[in-house]
């Protein structure tokens, strides 16, 4: 079981977790306010245990960019693509085989 306590948040163990409790496939998501590097870093991780986790569908990206009209008030609404960070992550992400 998966507590605050264990610290035991890793893309496996909650695949794993999930799993164990009826769900047959997710999506890990990476939250919207991070900096970019580490959304790279995360879908390098995710994406690593997708190859011995088949539970794990894919990459769910909680942004970075935002429709100011529906955004959260969180202050990263409003952020214009960056054309070369944006095709890093589609790199990045790539298509499951």
């Amino acid at each position: 079981h998966l507590t605050p306590e264990k610290q035991e948040y890793t893309t496996e163990k909650v695949a794993e977790y999930h799993l164990s409790h009826g769900t047959v496939g997710m999506l890990h998501t990476i939250y919207r306010n991070i900096p970019h590097d580490e959304m790279l870093k995360g879908i390098g991780k995710i994406k690593e245990a997708m190859k011995t986790h088949k539970n794990i569908l894919g990459v769910h990206l909680e942004g970075p960019y935002l429709n100011p009209m529906y955004g959260t008030g969180s202050g990263c609404e409003g952020d214009l693509p960056d054309p070369e960070k944006y095709r890093e992550l589609i790199a990045k992400l790539g298509i499951r085989k």
